[in-house]
């Protein structure tokens, strides 16, 4: 659709995305009201297929980078960014909006990740994230304006900047404070909640008439068990699974796409089965989904 509109900020701002032929790239712009957002675009359009381009929709290298507060509203204003990271940049702006453009060199970037994590007490996690959507935008304006700023710095920080070293602890430590830590989402379903899932998705296939529906309750269910009594991933491990992988004979999946760097790798004695892969053993018990076999990890 030549125009779009959706809320940011739980309704507070609305983004305005405008496509036509006449514009090289989607033009995204933020307003206060979700009104005045679809008359601008709205109007914009009404130029556009006259053969005019507003001047608000040009892409201009010109205009003031003075602040990281700026450079943020800029890359806001070009990129399309999903609610989380729209109250990261907000909570940044916050932060270090004021914060010189041309003074966000290395120096000042392990200031900043030694501020939240001495002053501010954040745990890693969060440091990570808002580190990560800083990065995002510097690394924009290095592309977009390398007359202004030729590096990221927040790009070459070294590998486990946002955890608390020795000095940041000590530091801590000294006034009383306990080091922040991630809470792990360790949640596990329960055996009651695992039997009513189970039986919803058994009554949605008892009650699937079209073979599309019944098709889509045996996949669903199946991944349920799969996903349940393997630790397989969603996307890059259950949702890649194709017949090939799978080795009845071994009572084995052999997964070659899986985001665990640490596992052990295996290597088949026989060719049957693809080679450096994370295996997953099953056992053999019958199940009502395909009459066959219910994987099981080792």
């Amino acid at each position: 659709m030549p125009i779009f509109v959706r809320p940011r900020k739980g309704g507070k701002a609305f983004a305005l995305r405008i496509k036509h032929q006449r514009l090289e790239k989607p033009v995204y712009r933020t307003f206060d009201h979700e009104a005045d957002a679809r008359r601008a675009g709205e109007l914009a359009l009404v130029a556009l297929d006259r053969g005019e381009v507003p001047s608000w929709l040009h892409r201009s290298d010109e205009g003031d980078y003075g602040t990281a507060a700026a450079v943020i509203r800029a890359y806001r204003n070009i990129v399309a960014v999903p609610d989380s990271t729209d109250d990261l940049l907000d909570t940044i702006i916050q932060d270090i909006g004021a914060q010189p453009s041309g003074r966000i060199d290395y120096a000042w970037a392990e200031a900043w990740i030694k501020a939240m994590k001495v002053e501010r007490q954040l745990a890693p996690g969060t440091i990570r994230k808002r580190k990560g959507a800083l990065s995002r935008v510097r690394q924009w304006f290095v592309n977009t304006h390398p007359l202004y700023l030729r590096a990221n710095p927040l790009d070459v920080l070294p590998r486990g900047y946002p955890g608390y070293d020795e000095h940041s602890r000590a530091l801590l430590a000294e006034q009383g404070i306990d080091t922040p830590e991630d809470i792990e989402q360790n949640r596990r379903i329960d055996p009651e909640e695992e039997r009513r899932i189970v039986l919803f998705l058994e009554e949605c296939l008892k009650h699937a008439k079209a073979l599309e529906e019944r098709v889509a309750a045996e996949g669903m269910l199946l991944m349920f068990t799969l996903a349940l009594r393997t630790a397989m991933r969603l996307l890059r491990e259950l949702y890649s699974l194709t017949m090939d992988h799978i080795n009845i004979e071994r009572q084995s999946i052999f997964l070659r796409k899986t985001n665990n760097a640490m596992v052990t790798v295996y290597t088949p004695s026989t060719t049957d089965s693809p080679p450096y892969t994370r295996p997953v053993t099953l056992l053999p018990y019958l199940d009502n989904v395909y009459g066959t076999y219910v994987l099981f990890p080792e």
